[in-house]
């Protein structure tokens, strides 16, 4: 084996790569054989972001960062981590799938590869060119670009249009507007500028996105007993924890700096307004359960009861 694949769909700057992959690689190459030493292929070498499940299931990448949310279908279960308002941190939220991983509901999703990591985006907030979202209401006759078809069903509950528009695209989309708003993060609106066209962006913590760091499991059995102790210590739970720290880290890193900076208009809901919120989201989980692609019923309601002992 010369080297082992790691594709990211993300730039080399971009966050998953400089500040999650590539620290990865550098601390675990030293300890792996000259057979077992890792690469990053940043910036979509490999494969556009939609193709990363496919091209590690298929051997093109020996490890990729997936987004379950681009393969319809593939990761039902797992997107039970995008119902509203369940968790505020992506190390909260994190601990709750891994444990549902571990506790064997959601590991099925799982068995054609080898977890390195499964944790997630920060929050998501609405990110306005014009003015501060802080009700339910103010969302009626928008149109937003939404993270997942889910959440465009759930926007589109509060008489919204959900837009689907390639990240790439919704600076452009909120400059010409196309868009009147999108629901994302500080990661994002650091990574894109977007606030350049968006100053407004409103802490409500709404919904976030599972994130995948995938093996093939090939590659893995390929590895001697040695590189599989080695890497093994590194995967599953330690990863994710670890990457979700990273992840609430940077987005609070970045908050402080557009506070600083005064580059972004910061807005909190009041808990009437948030309570309106909560209530206005109140069928998400059933909604959840009846659009998700892939879904078993029973298995779905399992994950929802049990989601609810958190």
């Amino acid at each position: 084996m010369a080297e082992i694949r790691v594709s990211s769909f993300e730039p080399q700057q971009g966050f998953y790569s400089a500040r999650v992959l590539q620290p990865w690689i550098d601390e675990m190459n030293p300890q792996l054989s000259p057979a077992a030493q890792m690469r990053l292929y940043p910036g979509a070498i490999l494969g556009a972001a939609t193709a990363q499940y496919d091209l590690v299931k298929n051997g093109v990448a020996d490890i990729a960062l997936v987004v379950p949310g681009y393969t319809p279908g593939v990761f039902p279960k797992t997107s039970v981590g995008e119902i509203p308002f369940i968790a505020e941190t992506a190390v909260e939220l994190t601990d709750m799938l891994m444990t549902m991983y571990e506790e064997g509901l959601i590991s099925s999703e799982y068995e054609d590869f080898k977890l390195v990591g499964l944790f997630t985006t920060p929050a998501y907030n609405y990110i306005t060119p014009k003015e501060g979202i802080l009700s339910p209401e103010q969302v009626q006759g928008m149109r937003i670009r939404a993270p997942s078809a889910y959440v465009g069903r759930l926007i589109g509950e509060l008489g919204a249009s959900s837009v689907n528009l390639p990240a790439t695209e919704v600076y452009e989309g909120l400059e010409r507007g196309i868009v009147d708003a999108t629901l994302w993060n500080l990661n994002a609106m650091t990574t894109f500028r977007l606030h350049e066209p968006a100053r407004y962006f409103t802490n409500l913590n709404m919904t976030m996105t599972p994130m995948l760091v995938l093996m093939n499991k090939n590659t893995y059995e390929r590895l001697s007993a040695e590189d599989k102790a080695v890497l093994d210590q590194s995967l599953g739970r330690t990863f994710s924890e670890w990457a979700a720290q990273v992840t609430d880290d940077y987005e609070n890193e970045r908050r402080d700096a557009y506070l600083a900076e005064g580059s972004v208009t910061m807005q909190t809901p009041s808990d009437e307004q948030l309570a309106a919120w909560k209530a206005a989201m109140e069928t998400a989980p059933q909604i959840w359960l009846e659009f998700t692609s892939g879904l078993d019923p029973v298995e779905g309601q399992a994950l929802l009861d049990r989601l609810a002992q958190f």
